[in-house]
């Protein structure tokens, strides 16, 4: 079985690493370098590719402020999906694949 794997991170994050992952679910942890590089991104690739750019749900593990959840987005392709950040706080995510027609 292929697992997924962080690919690329950019912008002001300075680590990015994934537990219990598959291409269905998993655990993504990101942090920055500091206050003054607060965009960033991080690109996991898929085990397997999908037929369609599937849809990428994800949940704080442990509280943020109202701002931060802001300040989170995610794109996807059906290969990767990259979640980008302007946030200089360290972020740890459940993320849930949902693969589409």
């Amino acid at each position: 079985m292929a697992l997924p794997t962080v690919t690329g991170y950019a912008g002001g994050i300075s680590t990015a690493a994934l537990t219990n992952a598959t291409d269905v679910a998993g655990i993504l942890t990101v942090s920055a370098l500091s206050a003054a590089h607060v965009f960033g991104s991080v690109t996991m690739t898929f085990g397997y590719a999908y037929a369609t750019a599937p849809i990428i749900v994800f949940t704080p593990r442990s509280s943020l402020t109202s701002s931060s959840i802001l300040n989170i987005w995610v794109t996807s392709t059906t290969t990767t999906f990259t979640i980008s950040t302007n946030d200089a706080d360290l972020i740890s995510l459940y993320y849930q694949i949902i693969e589409t027609q």
